[in-house]
């Protein structure tokens, strides 16, 4: 008998290659980064998106919520959750497929303070 501890994982799991089922895991968390360093503002699909190109930990911008944390991460980073619609509103409004899947979604660019 096999011992239940032990979990098969790549190859030998069960699952390996099937998709997954619609609905399952939790969906991912668009946020908003600005950049207070250069004003920019960029929208990831998801935390990890936004930690991997900002070179952090995602548990940094998990925390970040979890504390609701207002002054910038490290002086320069201010993270919120943001809605997708706003962001395929504008993506629209331009004239891009709103549907296409990339990296960054959406880039704005303040102007003044």
């Amino acid at each position: 008998m096999d011992n239940p501890s032990c979990f098969k994982t790549g190859e030998n799991h069960p699952n390996y290659g099937q998709p997954r089922i619609e609905g399952a895991g939790r969906p991912s968390q668009q946020i908003e980064v600005v950049d207070k360093n250069t004003n920019e503002i960029t929208v990831y699909n998801s935390i990890s998106e936004a930690a991997r190109v900002l070179n952090i930990k995602h548990t940094r911008i998990v925390k970040y919520f979890t504390n609701n944390k207002q002054k910038p991460y490290k002086g320069r980073y201010t993270f919120k959750k943001k809605n997708i619609g706003k962001c395929v509103e504008y993506l629209r409004h331009k004239g891009l497929p709103a549907n296409q899947q990339a990296p960054i979604l959406c880039i704005f660019t303040k102007t003044g303070n």
